[in-house]
């Protein structure tokens, strides 16, 4: 998919800077779904190229994306027995300052993306800053991140932020109009994604009903069936996610619903049911659940707050 590269532009700006100071460390943040990592990759071989641009088609772009080229480590969290992704822990950034021991056997640089860097312990983190504190030569550090609060604030100071913004609802569209889908589906995907171009494309094969019937049967619980349905949740920190967006969209929905608006309703496979749970809410009430859930997903994004509190408090206003 696009991604950094489609502004050329801003591509060019970071491999002039990087060639500038011979290395550097970089942030590549934004919201999931944005392409932050396929762009590090692509940046990876904009640097290590043999044809000094990513043709991606030479040896250094194919073994990049292989993962086995010698100049180029990708680090990103090992998935759990139960699908869960795990933290980054002291173990990899170890790995890091190994791989970075040595000078660059082919490419013009050793070159370290950190994907999802967000997941670095407290102990990997105060690890991975003495790297940044003492930058070897010709070394490219890149941390991706959907929620960059979660890193230390000595490791933000010492990254150059690149910062992935949203894409047009319409761009979206045509995006997935060009990859074979039919209007309607594209029309709702693009909706859905709220201008995450990687989500959307997602949607084409798993429109997540599943989250959006989940949040359903969240609203005919009772307080004590909600207290159990945030022991479950809790077992899936993605999940966690992927349920505040349905939530937030569900509720826009309920919301645009009673106030008549029911040509901006993002679930239009769902407004049946949509109907239904909104006759349970006062007009007013529902953009207070609105709010409380945004809250919600700031607390769990970009915080260490505690998880189970801060979910059970969103239970309680639902």
């Amino acid at each position: 998919m696009a991604s950094l590269l489609s502004n050329q532009n801003a591509f060019r700006r970071l491999t002039e800077r990087a060639a500038d100071i011979g290395g550097g460390s970089y942030l590549f943040w934004g919201p999931k779904g944005l392409g932050k990592m396929e762009a590090a990759v692509e940046f990876a071989k904009s640097l290590e190229c043999l044809k000094k641009t990513p043709c991606l088609n030479c040896r250094s772009c194919v073994d990049i994306d292989k993962r086995i080229h010698p100049d180029v480590l990708i680090v990103e969290p090992k998935i759990g027995e139960s699908g869960e992704e795990k933290e980054i822990g002291i173990g990899e950034v170890r790995r890091i300052k190994h791989f970075l021991s040595f000078f660059p056997q082919s490419g013009s640089y050793k070159i370290v993306v950190v994907d999802k860097a967000d997941r670095l312990t407290e102990e990997a983190q105060n690890s991975f800053l003495k790297i940044l504190e003492e930058p070897k030569g010709r070394a490219i550090l890149i941390l991706v991140a959907a929620n960059p609060g979660r890193l230390l604030e000595t490791i933000l100071s010492r990254l150059f932020p690149v910062k992935f913004k949203t894409w047009p609802r319409e761009e979206i569209y045509r995006l997935l109009k060009g990859k074979g889908a039919d209007e309607k589906t594209a029309h709702v995907a693009a909706r859905k994604a709220m201008g995450r171009p990687a989500l959307a494309e997602e949607m084409l094969s798993d429109p997540h009903d599943d989250e959006q019937e989940a949040i359903f049967e969240l609203i005919d619980k009772s307080a004590a069936g909600r207290f159990v349905f945030v022991e479950e949740i809790l077992k899936n920190e993605k999940g966690n996610e992927d349920l505040l967006d349905a939530g937030l969209f569900l509720f826009r929905d309920m919301l645009l619903l009673k106030l008549g608006l029911n040509d901006l309703v993002v679930n239009v496979n769902f407004r049946e049911k949509a109907e239904k749970a909104a006759a349970k809410y006062e007009a007013g009430k529902i953009p207070d659940i609105i709010r409380s859930i945004l809250k919600t997903s700031i607390i769990l994004k970009d915080t260490n707050a505690n998880s189970r509190l801060a979910l059970e408090n969103l239970m309680l206003q639902i």
